[in-house]
């Protein structure tokens, strides 16, 4: 029996990529937690000294203009980074590896360090992408094991900066790639098992957010779950809305260069930071603030309205930070008000408030990102135990459905979309063709139909056809069955609505 070696290299080629995804991930959540120490004590000196205070104001414009000038040569540098790897792996953006890693870790490490409503989970990934892209050209892989890295690598930033592999890699299988295919779930898994384990070197075996429940809510309560579930994605639909309209709103400081609106969520983190410290970045320190000592309902709506309208704020400025971790954050407030609500209607009781915390995260953020799958392992990951799986799951769920039912969009894929419009889209990375790889989903109408009956996208060619460990001839005989995995090679500039257009008839 010969020995196929394939997916040994895959697995290789995976591992040291999450090992340098690793190490940069690791640095770059060092450097951002340090400095965030370091302007704590400025915004709290700010608050106590008016000369402090002006230089601290100084100091802000100052910021804004490197971080202008860091960015202006790559504005792909902007904003989250998933959709500009989501985009980068279909075919519709365009990113250069080297100088995307460098501006991204920089700008990202700057913004962060005031402690603007942004996380590092979105950046974390386009490092990764940029690290897999960046090894792939220097190693001159072909396109399909370009893409296979890239993927790899976001997975992998994701991975080290939660500490949480297992969600990283579904999250960019089902949000990011939207693809299970088994070479790229193997690739995407080895690298976020060795990112991980870098991360944990570094910052030890406790996850980022480590929520510990020492309560099960009965299903007795499980019909407040399902409340909770509708109100949350009538939450997300609202979150999706409003971050969408953010650039009407910032219409506003059009007498501000674009590149330059950053100054104002920097003037306004000011007056955050002297007087809700706690409230600050990303804020993992003030979900698990909540679900250990729950703060009275007024105090919860308060920190709730601050938190989303600053997260819209931060964001829209275009400045290089991500939604992830805020949306978790918003989530988590929400989900505590909801139970203190509860409580003061005497239908749930108190000790259940923190179990709801993590339900309502899980809800937010299977809404607004359309990812349950990835919401449902992401907050078991982070409660350490399968025990609340099931009220997890069905929040998420009903939070999906309600979104879908109201037309709602995965976020990134808006934002995707309002950033290829007029973008340059790729022209010739590794010749003039391409490829994309489906997976035949059930129900679909590639299903159970030969190959000569379906209208495959215009101007692509059907090559290949995997089922299981087996690859077959294509012919036009040949029945397609649900898991298969198939190959079609097209010219470059048409990948985009080819990616489109199969997945239209795989649905």
């Amino acid at each position: 029996m010969k020995f196929d070696n394939l997916r040994l290299i895959v697995v290789v080629r995976a591992m040291i990529v999450g090992l340098f995804v690793g190490i940069v991930i690791s640095l770059f959540r060092w450097l951002v937690e340090h400095i965030r120490k370091i302007t704590n004590v400025i915004y709290h000196l700010a608050g106590q000294n008016i000369l402090i205070l002006i230089l601290t104001i100084i100091g802000m414009f100052i910021l804004t203009w490197v971080i202008a000038k860091i960015v202006a040569p790559n504005e792909r540098v902007m904003g989250s980074g998933i959709p500009q790897v989501e985009g980068q792996l279909h075919g519709e953006l365009e990113m250069e590896g080297w100088s995307t890693l460098w501006r991204k870790f920089i700008a990202t490490t700057l913004t962060l360090g005031t402690g603007v409503f942004l996380g590092r989970e979105g950046p974390s990934i386009q490092l990764g992408a940029s690290v897999g892209q960046v090894f792939a050209e220097q190693m001159e892989l072909d396109k399909r094991d370009w893409r296979l890295l890239i993927a790899s690598g976001a997975a992998a930033g994701i991975s080290a900066a939660f500490s949480a592999p297992i969600a990283g890699t579904m999250f960019v299988l089902e949000e990011v790639y939207h693809s299970l295919a088994v070479t790229l779930w193997i690739s995407a898994l080895s690298a976020s098992l060795t990112a991980d384990l870098v991360s944990q070197q570094a910052f030890g075996l406790k996850p980022i957010l480590s929520i510990v429940n020492g309560s099960n809510v009965p299903p007795a309560f499980y019909w407040l779950v399902v409340v909770l579930g509708i109100i949350a994605g009538f939450a997300a639909l609202l979150f999706q809305k409003a971050i969408l309209w953010q650039p009407t709103f910032y219409k506003i400081f059009s007498w501000i260069p674009r590149k330059y609106q950053a100054i104002v969520p920097f003037l306004l983190v000011i007056p955050v930071g002297i007087f809700f410290t706690d409230t600050l970045g990303g804020s993992n320190a003030l979900i698990v603030q909540i679900t250990e000592h729950t703060p009275n309902l007024k105090i919860l709506l308060g920190i709730l309205v601050l938190r989303f309208v600053f997260t819209l704020i931060s964001y829209g400025s275009g400045l290089s930070g991500g939604i992830f971790f805020p949306i978790l954050t918003i989530g988590s407030v929400f989900g505590a008000a909801f139970g203190m609500i509860a409580v003061k209607l005497g239908i749930l009781p108190v000790e259940y408030v923190s179990d709801f915390v993590v339900f309502a995260m899980a809800g937010y953020f299977a809404g607004i990102s359309k990812a349950p799958f990835t919401a449902v392992l992401l907050l078991t990951e982070m409660v350490g135990s399968m025990s609340q799986l099931l009220p997890i799951a069905l929040v998420a769920l009903i939070s999906y459905l309600t979104v879908d039912a109201f037309g709602g969009k995965p976020i990134y894929e808006s934002l995707l979309e309002r950033m290829v419009a007029g973008a340059k889209k790729v022209t010739g990375l590794y010749g003039r063709t391409d490829e994309i790889r489906v997976t035949i989903n059930p129900g679909g109408l590639l299903e159970e139909n030969a190959v000569r009956d379906i209208e495959w996208p215009h101007g692509t060619l059907l090559t290949r056809v995997n089922r299981g460990q087996d690859e077959l001839v294509p012919d036009g005989d040949l029945i397609l069955h649900h898991g298969d995995v198939v190959t079609l090679v097209m010219d470059k500039s048409l990948r985009s609505n080819a990616t489109h257009e199969i997945a239209a008839i795989n649905n």
